[in-house]
């Protein structure tokens, strides 16, 4: 039982890194963290227009993003209680994020194949690329534990992977 949230409410979920904090994405755009131990409301962010996709900690815990049918991504700095400008650029419903294994990039899956996968710099808060791919409703995107590869699959069953190149390769092709 989670204090004041109706089980047909709740459209995601995670856990933080230390297993403290559930945070829960609701149908009428609010996320809420809860103590997870206790079940006890901690508190309620309340800015998304439409229903909460996503919502995910960051690898050390400090960060938190949601992702809305209003096509934003919020990303919150918990340790300071402080929310960060959305991140603006799918033009349609943002379904799923995830975040690199260093915490510096957020990866957002988008609606269609023209913003299949949004990958974000979270110390400038910009966009810095945009991939493409097919299908629609991106619902699942993760890093391979490295971080070199990122996944995405659509509601249609299709499955993309992007391979980024290491430095050691970067510095070969630019010698070569």
């Amino acid at each position: 039982q989670l204090e004041g949230v109706q089980v047909a409410d709740i459209w995601c979920a995670d856990f933080s890194p230390d297993d403290r904090l559930l945070a829960v994405g609701c149908a009428n755009g609010e996320v809420r963290l809860l103590d997870f131990s206790s079940g006890q409301h901690e508190t309620t962010f309340t800015n998304q227009a439409g229903a909460v996709a996503a919502v995910i900690f960051s690898p050390d815990g400090r960060s938190l993003a949601s992702t809305s049918w209003d096509g934003t991504v919020r990303l919150r700095e918990l340790s300071a209680h402080r929310e960060l400008d959305p991140l603006r650029g799918h033009a349609q419903s943002v379904w799923s994020a995830v975040f690199s294994p260093d915490g510096q990039r957020l990866a957002t899956g988008g609606t269609g194949a023209r913003e299949t996968v949004k990958l974000w710099d979270l110390a400038t808060q910009r966009e810095l690329l945009s991939l493409h791919g097919e299908g629609d409703f991106f619902q699942h995107v993760a890093f391979s534990p490295d971080g070199s590869t990122l996944m995405a699959t659509s509601y249609a069953g299709i499955a993309h992977l992007w391979r980024a190149p290491s430095w050691a390769e970067i510095e070969a092709a630019e010698k070569g």
